[in-house]
């Protein structure tokens, strides 16, 4: 079984530094020696992921079965991701529900939920009044980054920024890497950003 394994070493089977990979044969091993292997999932180098498992056979030796549930736990992940995103759906409906007539509540459960799904570290919502950009909600500033956030406000849209681009085109704009895009304007200390625009319906 060593030796199978060690075959895949460099063929970029699996995901695993090779620092690590003695250790890796050598439980692999004991785990197989030592009986029944419970299912386990094993991410491979390639993406691809397979839950293994191993039972003891009558005259002593394993069988192994390996099923690829790459395709499953794509749904999985995309159905708890579509379940996230209905909760916060409910919750900025629910805090709608419970301020008619103020917008303030609103906006930061909507700074917070689109904070949270994204996966960010910070958050704010800016309001565009056809002239200028407006900060309306933060979520998770710091007391320095929120005075630096705050001395930008309010400011008339320009494409050097992200939230400027999103405000004019009405589009998602999402730069990952901002080094690399040393063209937008941004505070110092991060990495990448994305804005998204929302446009009122007009009555």
């Amino acid at each position: 079984m060593a030796d199978l394994i060690n075959y895949n070493r460099h063929t970029g089977l699996y995901d695993v530094p090779e620092a690590e990979f003695d250790a890796f044969i050598a439980r692999r091993v004991e785990a197989i020696q030592a009986g029944n292997v419970e299912p386990v999932e094993m991410r491979r180098a390639d993406g691809r992921i397979l839950r293994y498992a191993g039972v003891v056979l009558p005259d002593g030796g394993r069988l192994l079965t390996y099923l690829d549930i790459t395709d499953a736990k794509q749904r999985e992940a995309e159905l708890g991701e579509a379940l996230e995103q209905q909760t916060a759906t409910a919750e900025i409906l629910r805090v709608i529900s419970n301020s008619p007539t103020d917008v303030q509540p609103t906006l930061d459960a909507i700074a917070a939920s689109a904070t949270t799904l994204s996966g960010a570290d910070i958050g704010n919502v800016a309001r565009f009044d056809g002239s200028l950009i407006h900060l309306g909600a933060v979520y998770s500033w710091t007391g320095a980054q929120l005075d630096a956030l705050q001395r930008i406000f309010p400011c008339a849209p320009n494409r050097g920024s992200v939230m400027g681009r999103a405000s004019l085109t009405r589009t998602v704009v999402h730069i990952p890497d901002l080094a690399a895009h040393p063209e937008s304007a941004h505070l110092p200390g991060y990495f990448a950003k994305v804005f998204s625009a929302v446009a009122r319906r007009k009555p």
